[in-house]
């Protein structure tokens, strides 16, 4: 079974558009694989991206400098993050599933 992320819905778009590459974490995984982007409040898999690497820790002054991965602009960024150790997950090549393909999930999946 493919493993799935619990995302919010403005965030999946973002990821989509590619103007989003680093979703942030407050752990690590060792997955890197092609991966399910369910959007939070439906829990359904909407799209698929590759997870490719994931960058730990990161500081505080790292938003700041890497905010355009998080979809922002510099000036956007009022802080770091509520995590105390965030992890930065990156993702490529996303891409949304046809409603016909949108899937619930079915078990809980532990990242």
């Amino acid at each position: 079974m493919m493993s799935a992320l619990l995302v919010r819905a403005t965030y999946i778009d973002w990821i989509l558009a590619s103007s989003k590459t680093w979703q942030i974490r407050g752990s690590s995984t060792t997955e890197r694989e092609r991966i399910g982007l369910t959007r939070s409040g439906i829990g359904k898999v909407v799209a698929l991206a590759d997870l490719v690497e994931v960058i730990v820790p990161l500081r505080r002054a790292d938003f700041v400098s890497y905010a355009q991965k998080l979809g922002l602009r510099k000036s956007e960024m009022t802080g770091g993050s509520s995590y105390a150790r965030p992890h930065a997950w990156v993702l490529k090549g996303a891409r949304r599933l046809k409603s016909r393909f949108v899937t619930s999930i079915l078990e809980e999946t532990s990242f």
